[in-house]
């Protein structure tokens, strides 16, 4: 029998490494970047700002608040310190596949919903909330607000890789076959590279870094060419000077 929880994580994995390559395709520069597995998820570094994304697929699952509080709290954390070191302030998106669920959430939510269904927990059977563990007030906690987008309407699995495959032809100028069978595979590669990278620098890259490094085209041609060809007759072809043909 087919282990269903495991099916789901993997699911989840490819969710998020897809998300990951639509993200670098849809920067409107070169020059910006993102990040894997640094603040959140995917981390989107533009010349005005920074957005850290946590992305999660929950195809078989109910939306509840408790799904998402661990991540809005640790995002909330993440806040606490920017402010303590005086350092740019950072968005905060949060994107949800859910199953069904979703009439719970009625968003813009506000600091009192805030505090009640995402920084209030017991522990040994002891209510804390997380703001006052921070020494946050109600005006930091509506500053927050303002950085945080909440979407649990996320695409599904199917819809998000079918945007990723028309995002490769449009940055590649290809049929979808070769976006779906050539180009994804590179950059799958690509961002699982990443994300096992021991360096946050290392986790990083410019959409111009990722789209070259995602095209391997003529590399895979030679390859092909010499496999046609022969590699010992391109060898006597190359010895006596005759291009081939």
């Amino acid at each position: 029998m087919t282990n269903r929880s495991a099916v789901d994580t993997i699911r989840g994995y490819f969710y998020q490494f897809d998300f990951s390559i639509l993200k670098v395709l849809q920067l409107n520069d070169d020059k910006d970047s993102i990040s894997v597995e640094c603040v959140e998820d995917v981390d989107i570094h533009t010349a005005t700002e920074v957005t850290a994304v946590q992305c999660k697929y929950y195809a078989g699952t109910e939306y509840n608040h408790s799904v998402i509080k661990p991540a809005i709290m640790c995002m909330l954390t993440h806040y606490k310190a920017i402010k303590d070191s005086g350092g740019p302030l950072v968005r905060y998106s949060l994107r949800g596949h859910y199953k069904s669920g979703h009439h719970k959430l009625l968003l813009p939510i506000n600091v009192e919903f805030l505090k009640q269904n995402f920084l209030t927990y017991s522990e040994k059977k002891v209510v804390n909330h997380h703001y006052v563990n921070l020494e946050l007030n109600d005006t930091d906690l509506t500053e927050f607000l303002s950085l945080l987008d909440i979407d649990i309407h996320a695409a599904s699995f199917e819809d998000q890789f079918a945007q990723v495959i028309s995002e490769l032809q449009a940055a590649y100028h290809c049929t979808r076959f070769e976006a779906e069978y050539f180009y994804y595979n590179n950059a799958l590669v690509l961002v699982k590279e990443l994300s096992i990278e021991s360096l946050p620098d290392k986790r990083t890259i410019t959409k111009k870094t990722f789209l070259e490094r995602s095209d391997t085209s003529s590399v895979l041609f030679n390859e092909w060419f010499v496999r046609r060809r022969g590699r010992k007759n391109i060898l006597l072809r190359c010895e006596k000077n005759i291009l081939p043909s």
